[in-house]
């Protein structure tokens, strides 16, 4: 399941990026995090404030509280398994998608845990 967790991640940038949205993702509500947390880009410190940052600013995403989610008004949710069996368009540029998902898998890989930090799930 990890793996697929990982690649619905990844999904939903794609579509992201080609409909012109942004990713956001509720820290409280996340099948995504936990999953992206235990393998990569864990809460160092316990310093939430500055782990948000960068998981924004690597992924150019939005990461919210379940308090924050009314103040958008222009919001598509999709379900798991939506995001996961995503395949784009047949006239896709397939250069341009390989390109897109490799510069996200070496984003995640610059930033694999090395046994320190926490998951979103503070284990």
């Amino acid at each position: 399941r990890t793996g697929n967790k990982l690649l619905g991640f990844l999904h939903a940038l794609e579509k992201a990026r080609k409909t012109g949205r942004i990713v956001g993702i509720v820290i409280d509500d996340s099948w995504a995090l936990p999953v992206i947390t235990t393998f990569f880009m864990s809460i160092q410190d316990g310093d939430v404030d500055e782990w948000k940052h960068q998981m924004e600013k690597t992924f150019c995403i939005k990461l919210l509280t379940r308090e924050e989610l009314p103040k958008y008004t222009d919001v598509v949710r999709r379900s798991a398994k939506d995001i996961f069996i995503y395949t784009g368009d047949s006239d896709d540029d397939l250069e341009e998608y390989i390109e897109f998902q490799t510069y996200h898998i070496r984003n995640l890989f610059r930033h694999y845990n090395n046994g320190e930090g926490v998951n979103s799930e503070k284990k």
